[in-house]
């Protein structure tokens, strides 16, 4: 679906996971060959083998489904163009272009503001040396309250904006940080803008985080009368 994913991890990740499982395939085969000759040792041994190496194969896809969700970050990029029309005090339909792949997504939010959360994985050590690139997912967009008051008690509207097959790879950096080294989910990012009736911005990705801009008069006033 994304053709501008984070590529440059040699087709290793699912080439590796093949070549394992066919491994794992041929273990098995050899194992069931020796149980039926009754040779109890050599088709454990190969029965252990063969379900190691069926395991880490399965482990290898999660995470490569999981990374395909990501899209390279190599400079400054548009990732998303959001437009609005009012439906009722504090009630927006919201309707989100995605240029990369020309996909659409419409969808309603409560509140004054709108925010977008991103999620951000950064390559260190050995991998950054070896040219990987950076790479980020739009999480979710949610509908904020100026009032506090009306934060805490207000209907609260968040929608997904991206799957999370497999394993996922960023709560996982970050809870087992110490063992993935060359793998780095220290930060997100979001940013947020006021929702106004035909109001349109343009939300870019950077090396440093999210950034939304006005695209239009009525975004452009908005933000103005927020400040």
């Amino acid at each position: 679906m994304r053709m501008d994913i984070i590529t440059q991890i040699p087709g290793s990740i699912g080439i590796g996971s093949a070549v394992l499982l066919s491994l794992g395939l041929l273990f098995f085969i050899i194992a069931c060959t020796r149980l039926r000759r009754r040779r109890w040792l050599g088709a454990g041994g190969h029965g252990l083998f063969s379900i190691t190496l069926l395991a880490i194969a399965l482990a290898l896809a999660a995470v490569g489904f999981n990374l395909h969700t990501y899209q390279r970050l190599t400079h400054e990029r548009d990732v998303a163009e959001i437009s609005f029309r009012q439906l009722a005090p504090q009630r927006f339909q919201v309707r989100i272009h995605y240029p990369d792949d020309k996909r659409y997504q419409e969808l309603q939010l409560s509140g004054d503001a709108w925010q977008i959360d991103a999620r951000v994985l950064k390559w260190r050590g050995p991998a950054l040396l070896a040219g990987l690139d950076s790479g980020y997912r739009l999480e979710r967009i949610s509908g904020r309250y100026e009032n506090i008051e009306a934060e805490r008690n207000q209907t609260r509207s968040v929608h997904a904006l991206s799957d999370n097959p497999g394993v996922d790879l960023w709560s996982l950096t970050r809870r087992f940080e110490r063992w993935l080294p060359w793998l780095d989910a220290g930060y997100g990012s979001a940013t947020y803008l006021p929702m106004r009736d035909d109001a349109r911005y343009r939300i870019s990705m950077t090396q440093t985080g999210l950034i939304a801009r006005a695209s239009n008069a009525a975004g452009q006033q908005a933000i103005d009368a927020w400040h």
